[in-house]
């Protein structure tokens, strides 16, 4: 989310994919409210099941940003659904999110009140990234 003026936060993307003790999680974050903090923004979460480390594993996304009732979220994982979310998906914010891939670790070294992690390298490959228009299919962007 990208802050409006210099009395807002800035926040965690609105929705996220992450890795959390060996499973995939889908995290979306919204707020309605013109000035949004952590604390009036709601989350969701799915658990979309075990890494598979050391494969590729192929994932399409079909988003509608809207912070109101008409947004939609669906994620296939290797050609299957795994979320079928409609309803708010993001911040209420002049500037829609923005793509965003790589390694978003932020406890690299010890911080306030936490302890440094144990992981000192993480390694992630992408490739074939499609992006469609309103108009695209499944099929135009799904990984072949």
């Amino acid at each position: 989310g990208y802050p409006d003026n210099s009395t807002e936060n800035s926040r965690n993307p609105a929705i996220q994919l992450l890795i959390n003790n060996d499973r995939f999680l889908l995290k979306v974050r919204y707020s309605a409210d013109a000035i949004n903090t952590r604390a009036n923004s709601t989350e969701k979460y799915w658990d979309l099941g075990p890494v598979d480390k050391n494969k590729w594993i192929d994932w399409v996304f079909h988003i509608k940003f809207s912070y109101g009732s008409d947004g939609v979220l669906e994620v296939w994982k290797n050609k299957q659904k795994v979320v079928n979310y409609f309803g708010p998906n993001c911040y209420n914010d002049r500037v829609f999110p923005a793509l965003k891939i790589g390694v978003y670790k932020w406890d690299w070294e010890t911080a306030e009140g936490r302890a440094a992690s144990l992981v000192d390298r993480r390694v992630l490959y992408y490739d074939a990234l499609r992006i469609g228009n309103r108009d695209a299919s499944f099929e135009e962007v799904s990984p072949r």
